[in-house]
């Protein structure tokens, strides 16, 4: 190869080199005029990336809250033994004392507090006398006199079970009224009762069969635990297959429309007509805490305050949620 053609390679070599440098150049400065028209847009990309963590975090978090009720299994749960409905007729006031006593102190969930009855719950009991039976409280119009304090008491569901911060206090089958009662006759005593500390709820579970045309059976809950644990406040904030009474003493007075203060207790009266009167609980109809189902399953939820709360929309210091299957 002669000296020439040598030095054509040679220069064609270097042309192209030259020629890919000024590419190179011209292409990084292309770049960096872009970075310095928008000498932030690498830090906002990155403040962008974050706050669409953050805004995801929070919408994780309150979907979660939201829906802490309907998903309510997610969350640890606490299952609370149920002490089965027993008579405390002829007992004296010291013996209910200590019963109570006893389910409060060996509760799972109110075992660490202070705990003596309240005066404004139990103050009012006498001593040595009949209770009103849960087969009373079922069968009242149809019944006699002599035997409504029979077997085991209606309001034993609620003192040997604090947990049980509503029962049902009322239900009537209803003999020879205008509705066929919804439930065959049960004194609607729980099943299943659970604590879900996270969310701080008891849910307690009722299970009965339904009579085929069944209708607005009137249910009546006590409040007499809620109101001895502490909890002065109380509003039904959501339910499901559940209606309220719109006549009389129930028109615009349920737990559904606004915030009510919790006011049973137990008290020597003379309801039950026995000669001597009875230990029963107290007020007799609570027209705020009374509605009926529409279908099955229905629930109801309630929130519970220590301190009355500047709104509804307030955190509870406690739920409570009723399931009928």
């Amino acid at each position: 190869m002669n000296r020439e053609t040598i030095l054509e390679i040679l220069r064609t070599i270097i042309t192209a080199f030259v020629i890919a440098s000024v590419i190179n150049i011209f292409r990084l400065l292309i770049f960096d005029e872009i970075q310095f028209s928008n000498p932030f847009s690498r830090n906002q990309s990155r403040i962008q990336n974050t706050q669409n963590e953050v805004n995801n975090f929070e919408t994780r978090e309150e979907n979660i809250t939201n829906n802490a009720e309907v998903n309510s299994d997610i969350f640890d749960t606490v299952n609370i033994p149920i002490e089965p409905m027993k008579s405390l007729s002829g007992l004296s006031k010291n013996e209910i004392f200590n019963l109570r006593r006893e389910a409060v102190n060996t509760s799972p969930i109110f075992s660490n507090i202070n705990y003596n009855p309240s005066t404004s719950v139990f103050g009012q009991i006498g001593d040595n006398l009949p209770w009103i039976s849960a087969e009373a409280a079922l069968h009242w119009s149809s019944i006699s006199t002599d035997k409504k304090s029979e077997g085991v008491s209606r309001d034993s569901i609620g003192i040997l079970n604090p947990e049980l911060l509503y029962y049902v206090s009322i239900s009537e089958y209803g003999e020879g009224s205008m509705w066929i009662p919804f439930y065959k006759p049960s004194p609607f005593e729980p099943y299943k009762v659970v604590y879900k500390p996270e969310i701080k709820t008891i849910i307690a579970y009722i299970k009965n069969d339904r009579n085929k045309n069944g209708n607005y059976e009137p249910i009546t809950l006590a409040d007499s635990n809620a109101h001895d644990l502490g909890y002065k406040y109380a509003y039904m904030d959501s339910y499901d297959n559940v209606g309220f009474y719109n006549r009389d003493n129930y028109n615009n007075n349920s737990l559904h429309l606004d915030i009510k203060e919790v006011t049973g207790w137990y008290m020597h009266g003379s309801a039950c007509g026995i000669p001597g009167g009875c230990n029963n609980y107290a007020p007799y109809w609570q027209y705020y805490n009374t509605f009926y189902l529409e279908n099955l399953p229905a629930t109801v939820h309630i929130k519970l305050w220590k301190n009355k709360p500047a709104r509804i929309e307030q955190e509870a210091d406690i739920n409570y949620e009723l399931i009928f299957e």
